[in-house]
């Protein structure tokens, strides 16, 4: 795997927070290239044994959960921008479909990567702060359902400190 690419990101490994009341430590990172640049997907350890994902991407931060739904899952080359889905009986609208390349992890991961790991994702928008990813990178696609939510609502600590890169 290539080197971490320096993001200016505050979080680090180790790095605490809350979220809905719950606390949570930021174990693993997945950094992704994408055609707009880089972002990170953050594994955290939630203290009532849930786990799930921070997404970091130009200062924009989500929660998601993996989710298993009853609907049938469009086929990743069948959606475009616009395209209208349903999860969970919830209507949502594809934003951005990519094909995303893993270029570098660390920590704790519930999946091993190697260099140039796809990952065919395609993003849908909800309603209010809802989103939903489609991750294709499995058989059948990974299902994340989750809020974009505030820096500050997170009650993060144990953040890197700024140093000017």
């Amino acid at each position: 795997m290539a080197e971490l690419q320096v993001d200016g990101s505050p979080l680090q490994l180790h790095a605490e927070g809350r979220y809905r009341g719950v606390h949570f430590t930021l174990v693993g990172r997945v950094q992704m290239r994408y055609t707009e640049g880089l972002w990170n997907e953050w594994y955290l350890l939630f203290d009532d044994l849930r786990n799930g994902w921070l997404g970091e991407s130009g200062g924009t931060y989500a929660v998601s959960f993996l989710t298993k739904v009853a609907e049938a899952i469009p086929r990743f080359a069948d959606l475009r921008p616009g395209d209208p889905v349903v999860l969970r009986d919830q209507s949502y609208e594809v934003t951005q479909v990519e094909q995303a390349v893993c270029i570098s992890g660390q920590g704790e991961l519930p999946f091993q990567i190697g260099p140039a790991y796809s990952a065919p994702v395609v993003d849908l928008s909800g309603q209010g702060n809802n989103f939903a990813t489609l991750d294709y990178s499995e058989e059948p696609p990974l299902i994340f359902m989750g809020e974009y939510v505030e820096f500050e609502d997170l009650h993060l600590s144990g953040l890197r400190e700024w140093n000017g890169w």
